[in-house]
């Protein structure tokens, strides 16, 4: 375990053994070996909840987790403090949250009088089995969020120069995602997708309106009937080659 994880995961694994204590008050080393140790503790307690939840309440850990949890490298998954508002959208995800937080695997805190929910023990991303599963189908995603996470990083530090909006194949990944899970992206996230799609949609229609100008432009140069096309001629010459021959002699 880090150094900062060891004592709160202790302290919640102390509180599980003395639930198991015996009778006579003693915590017995047989009980926290059922527990599995520090990490199998984490991890049995966060299944039992789990398990003691109705299937649409379940159903809440895959948008609840998107937010939750975030990328601190390519290959270190970490938890991030996010709004319960924002957390909760729906009775659901409400559900979900409130019975891990009562269990003692979230925490809550008030930030700039907003309550937010975190971890409470990051050791839970890596020792429990569903949500280990989650991680690796949803790797993709975290990755791609962390890249267009560092894309805002420098569209920020360029006071937001339209030129460091996204584009080509960068922007039609990120519309994909976007539309696949928006629940899985804050505010200027979506945004900055949203600025990149107008900037693209805004280039896109001054092309065709220059096209139109130039095809315009073509017209008026060439009106019709003015000039018979040299191809038509020829044509004609074909047809009547004697006509022809009469008019040279």
């Amino acid at each position: 375990l880090e150094h900062h994880e060891s004592l709160p995961l202790l302290e919640f694994v102390l509180d599980r053994l003395f639930e198991r204590r015996t009778d006579q008050g003693v915590l017995a080393m047989q009980a926290f070996r059922d527990l599995g140790g520090l990490e199998g503790a984490l991890s049995q307690r966060a299944e039992e909840v789990f398990a003691s939840l109705p299937p649409p309440v379940q159903a809440a850990l895959d948008p609840v987790m998107r937010r939750l949890v975030r990328l601190a490298t390519a290959d270190s998954p970490a938890g991030q403090r996010i709004s319960r508002d924002t957390l909760c959208p729906n009775p659901e995800a409400e559900g979900f949250v409130e019975a891990f937080v009562e269990a003692g695997l979230f925490i809550t805190e008030t930030s700039e009088q907003q309550s937010l929910v975190g971890f409470a023990h990051e050791a839970l991303l890596r020792h429990w089995p569903r949500l280990q599963d989650w991680l690796f189908e949803n790797r993709a995603f975290l990755l791609w969020r962390r890249r267009l996470d560092a894309g805002i990083e420098a569209w920020e530090e360029t006071r937001e120069d339209p030129g460091a909006l996204l584009a080509g194949a960068a922007l039609s990944e990120a519309t994909r995602w976007l539309s696949l899970h928006s629940s899985g992206l804050g505010a200027l996230q979506i945004r900055y997708v949203d600025l990149s799609q107008a900037r693209a949609d805004a280039i896109l229609a001054e092309r065709e309106a220059q096209r139109r100008r130039e095809l315009e432009q073509a017209r008026e140069r060439h009106p019709a009937g003015q000039r018979r096309p040299r191809a038509a001629v020829r044509r004609d010459h074909q047809a009547h080659p004697r006509a022809d021959l009469r008019r040279r002699g």
